[in-house]
C-alpha cells in the first residue's frame, strides 16, 4: 500500500526537479543581458526619462535613442536609475524585467482555474512554460516583456472576477492599459480580451472592460503627455513606426519566420483542437487566452516583416501558455499517472536544449563587455563616442550621446539628421569611437571619422581614432 506522503514526495520531488531546471535556464538569461549592446541602449531612455531629457523628439531636435515604443516600460524599469555604474543598472534593469515576467507566469500556473490541476502539476506547468518561453525574453529588454506580463495579470484578473468583483475589473482594466501603454501592437490584446467578454459574459460586460480600460488608459496618457510632450509622443510612438519601410527580401523574411509561426501557431492549435474537443469543461476560462492568441497574430506578422522585425512581435504565443499548459498536464494526468516523471523530465531535457544551442552559458553575470566599454571610455574622458554603449556615458560623463540605431531609423523613415544636429550630441573633443567589432554597426557611425583615422579592436568593440583639428582662434 502506499502511503500519501509517500505519493506527495514523489510529487514533490519531480515537480522540484522541474522547476530547478527552469529557474536554471532563467538565471543564465539573466546573466547574459548585460553582454549585449541593445540592452545597454534600451535601458539608456529610462535615465532620460528620469533626468527629464526628451525621450521622444521631433525632427531636427534632441539626442537620437532607439525608443519608439510607450512610456510604461520606462516607468517599470526605473528602478535601475538607483544604480551607480552602467553594470549595475544592467543587473538592476534586468531582475526587474526577469521577476516581472517570471511573477506573472507564476501567479498564471497557480491560479490560473482548472479543474483537477494539483499543486505539483500546476508548478510542474510553470517549470514547463519557463522552458518553453522565448528564450530572448530571459536576456533582452523588450517592450513586449511588459506587454505580455501586464497581459497575464490582466488575464488572469478577468477570469477571477464576477460582475460585482469590482476591484479584480478594474485591476484586469489598469494593466491592460499599462500593456496598451507599453507598445502599440498590444491592441490585439484588448481586441481579444473584448472578444471573450462577449462572448462569455455579455455585450454589457465587454463594453464595461473598454469603458474602464479607456478611462485608466486616459490617465496613463494624461501623465506621459505632461512628461514628454503631445507632439514629440506622437511622433516617436505613431508617425516614426508607421514609415518603417518593409523589409529588403520578403520571402527570405517569410522563410525565417515561418518556423516560429509553426511552433507558435499551428502546433499549439492543433493540441488545443485536440483537447477542448474532449475535455472543454477543464477551463471554460481557457477561451480568453485562445482569444488574444489568435487576436495578436495579424499586428505581429506585420512587425516581422518591416526593417529590423524580429519574432518578439509574435508574443500572442506568450498569452496562451501558462494557461494552456496548466490545461493540458491537466488532462494528461487524468489519463497517464507518470504525467509528473515524464513533464519534469521533459522539462529538463528542452532546458539542455536550450544550453546547447545558446552561443554562451555564463553563471555569473557576463559584464566584460560592459566593462571593457568603461575603460575604453575613460582612457580619454570627453573625446570618446558610444554610439552603442550609451549608459558608459551617462555614468562616467554625465551626458547622453546620440545612438546609432536612432540615427539609422530616422534615416530609413524619411527624417534625416543634419550633421549640426549630429554634433549637437557627440563629445565635446570627438576624437575617437568605440563600435561593435565586426559588421554588428550599421555603417553610419563610422562616416563621421577622417580618413586618416586609425582603427583596430580590442575583445568584442572596434577603436576608432584620429588626432582633432586644432581649434582655431
Amino acid at each position: 500500500m502506499i502511503r500519501p506522503s509517500s505519493t506527495r514526495s514523489f510529487a514533490s520531488f519531480w515537480a522540484g526537479l522541474a522547476i530547478l531546471a527552469a529557474l536554471l535556464w532563467v538565471w543564465i538569461g539573466w546573466c547574459r543581458l548585460p553582454a549585449s549592446s541593445w540592452n545597454d541602449m534600451r535601458l539608456t531612455p529610462v535615465f532620460m526619462a528620469m533626468q527629464g531629457v526628451p525621450v521622444y523628439t521631433l525632427p531636427g531636435s534632441g539626442v537620437l535613442t532607439t525608443w519608439m515604443y510607450g512610456p510604461a516600460p520606462l516607468w517599470l524599469w526605473s528602478p535601475s536609475v538607483f544604480a551607480h555604474d552602467a553594470v549595475s543598472a544592467l543587473l538592476v534593469g534586468g531582475t526587474v524585467n526577469t521577476t516581472l515576467t517570471l511573477a506573472a507566469i507564476a501567479l498564471t500556473c497557480l491560479l490560473w482555474p482548472c479543474a483537477g490541476a494539483t499543486r505539483p502539476i500546476r508548478l510542474l506547468a510553470l517549470a514547463l512554460a519557463c522552458a518553453l518561453w522565448p528564450e530572448a525574453a530571459w536576456r533582452f529588454f523588450q517592450a513586449d516583456n511588459v506587454v505580455v506580463a501586464c497581459g497575464l495579470l490582466a488575464n488572469l484578473a478577468l477570469v477571477h472576477a464576477a460582475t460585482e468583483a469590482r476591484g479584480r475589473l478594474w485591476l484586469a482594466a489598469f494593466t491592460t492599459a499599462l500593456a496598451l501603454a507599453s507598445k502599440q501592437n498590444a491592441i490585439g490584446l484588448l481586441a481579444g480580451q473584448l472578444l471573450w467578454l462577449w462572448h462569455a459574459r455579455g455585450g454589457r460586460a465587454a463594453v464595461d472592460h473598454a469603458a474602464r480600460t479607456l478611462a485608466i488608459g486616459a490617465v496613463l496618457a494624461a501623465f506621459a503627455v505632461a512628461q514628454f510632450g503631445l507632439r514629440e509622443l506622437w511622433f516617436g510612438m505613431i508617425t516614426v513606426p508607421s514609415r518603417l519601410p518593409w523589409a529588403d527580401d520578403l520571402g527570405v523574411r517569410a522563410l525565417a519566420v515561418l518556423p516560429f509561426v509553426l511552433r507558435q501557431w499551428a502546433v499549439p492549435g492543433a493540441l488545443l483542437w485536440l483537447l477542448l474537443r474532449r475535455r472543454r469543461e477543464l477551463s471554460p476560462a481557457l477561451g480568453l487566452t485562445i482569444a488574444c492568441w489568435g487576436a495578436t497574430l495579424p499586428l505581429g506578422i506585420a512587425g516581422t516583416f518591416t526593417t529590423g522585425g524580429t519574432v518578439n512581435h509574435l508574443h500572442g504565443f506568450q498569452f496562451l501558455l501558462p494557461s494552456a499548459v496548466v490545461v493540458l498536464l491537466t488532462w494528461v494526468h487524468t489519463h497517464l499517472t507518470r504525467t509528473l516523471v515524464l513533464g519534469s523530465l521533459l522539462t529538463c531535457t528542452l532546458v539542455v536544449g536550450q544550453i546547447y544551442r545558446a552561443a554562451a552559458v555564463p553563471l555569473l553575470p557576463a559584464t566584460a563587455r560592459e566593462e571593457l566599454a568603461i575603460h575604453l571610455a575613460r582612457r580619454n574622458p570627453g573625446a570618446v563616442w558610444m554610439p552603442w554603449a550609451p549608459l558608459v556615458t551617462y555614468f562616467d560623463e554625465g551626458r547622453f550621446d546620440h545612438v546609432e540605431d536612432g540615427v539609422y531609423v530616422r534615416f530609413i523613415t524619411g527624417y534625416p539628421v543634419s550633421l549640426a544636429q549630429m554634433r549637437e550630441h557627440l563629445p565635446p573633443r570627438f576624437s575617437s569611437m568605440v563600435l561593435p567589432a565586426g559588421d554588428a554597426d550599421w555603417a553610419l557611425a563610422i562616416k563621421l571619422a577622417p580618413p586618416s583615422s586609425k582603427m583596430w579592436e580590442i575583445g568584442s568593440w572596434r577603436i576608432v581614432q584620429w588626432t582633432p583639428e586644432p581649434v582655431r582662434r
